[in-house]
């Protein structure tokens, strides 16, 4: 009996074996003979039964999660192009919905991608292209998202960091990736000055958080900075590098290649000192379509409450591009908690009489209120 039931066993074992082998080799030639969509659509007939026959239990290669998707989902395509591209593709019949949403001031999808066209060009005549890496400096405010996608539409990489960062920090970080300009917010002007010449910075742009707002309260402080607060290090102002759009409008637009480096994040440090990871434009406009199929209920025009920062992966993968590429209305609000957030509102009502006028009287009264909004804003 023994002798039996080993003879069986040895049978069955060398059965299953050169079975599992012989699909084993019937699965490497369909990955040889058949593109990558009709394997997928394949490999998902078998898991979900419409097909019959043993999984090789490599999850590698069964991909036991295709069985979540449809046939149509499996052979839809992430966009071949740039973050930009990928923007202009999926909004090119939404341009008339408002993209971004800024203390009050709606930028439509059409006037953004003109923003950032414009935006492009003079990155462009400033010297800026493929392969140049620009540092950028900031918390979330519209220009940020006319450089980032900028920068992806002529091949420029954006070496993005946390403006909170230390100066020798930020020194390291701009030196490493050999950036060639700065796109900061104004409030880290004497930061940046302390180390400039320490770096591999040519060009420094400064960017108020004020520029695109458009509340009243806003708007008055904005007009305050340009009067009173002098340039001490000369830095050129957003609006002034803005204007170089006009010099020569070329087309640096960059054509599609396989993993293309677009941006620069840096790590958290937690296990070490924080490193730089590159994020390529197939990484974004994969995810982009991952979060489009995942989530089929996001309509066009739907709001999106953005306050994560630009500098971590999260906030520009979920945050912006996934969001932009849905047509999504992303509501942008550069601090991040929600007293602050709601501060403006309060600043505005008690500058402002209700004919929209600025009732001199009453800023003179409340001196302490507009010295605390000075304060926040700047």
């Amino acid at each position: 009996k023994i002798m039996v039931f080993s003879f069986l066993f040895s049978y069955y074992m060398i059965k299953y074996c050169a079975i599992t082998i012989f699909m084993e080799g019937e699965m490497e030639k369909l990955y040889e003979t058949v593109n990558e969509e009709t394997r997928y659509i394949y490999l998902r007939k078998l898991l979900t039964g419409v097909y019959f026959g043993p999984l090789t239990n490599y999850p590698s290669i069964d991909k036991l999660w295709l069985k979540f998707y449809t046939e149509e989902q499996i052979q839809e395509e992430a966009i071949k192009g740039s973050l930009y591209d990928a923007l202009v593709h999926y909004n090119r019949f939404n341009l008339m919905t408002t993209a971004i949403n800024y203390y009050d001031n709606k930028i439509s999808y059409l006037e953004m991608i003109k923003k950032i066209d414009e935006t492009a060009i003079a990155f462009s005549n400033n010297g800026i292209k493929k392969g140049d890496k620009v540092t950028i400096a900031m918390p979330y405010l519209p220009e940020t998202i006319y450089s980032i996608y900028a920068l992806s539409k002529i091949g420029a990489i954006a070496n993005v960091i946390d403006p909170r960062t230390n100066a020798e920090t930020l020194k390291k970080y701009i030196n490493e990736a050999d950036s060639k300009m700065i796109i900061m917010i104004d409030r880290i002007e004497d930061k940046i000055a302390s180390i400039k010449d320490e770096t591999t910075l040519t060009k420094f742009i400064s960017v108020s958080p004020l520029l695109s707002a458009n509340t009243k309260a806003m708007k008055l402080l904005n007009k305050y900075n340009n009067i009173f607060k002098p340039n001490k290090y000369g830095f050129t102002k957003w609006q002034d590098f803005y204007k170089d759009y006009y010099i020569e409008p070329i087309d640096s637009r960059v054509k599609y290649e396989k993993d293309m480096p677009s941006v620069i994040v840096y790590t958290s440090g937690t296990s070490g000192n924080p490193k730089g990871a590159i994020l390529t434009n197939d990484n974004f406009n994969n995810f982009a379509l991952f979060q489009k199929q995942s989530v089929p209920d996001a309509k066009i025009g739907d709001k999106f409450l953005l306050i994560m920062p630009p500098f971590i992966a999260y906030g520009l993968v979920i945050g912006l591009h996934n969001q932009l590429c849905q047509g999504q209305e992303l509501i942008m609000i550069p601090t991040f908690t929600l007293d602050k957030a709601n501060y403006y509102e309060f600043v505005s009502e008690v500058l402002y009489t209700n004919n929209g006028k600025v009732d001199y009287r009453k800023m003179q009264e409340k001196q302490k209120t507009l010295k605390k909004a000075r304060k926040f804003y700047n």
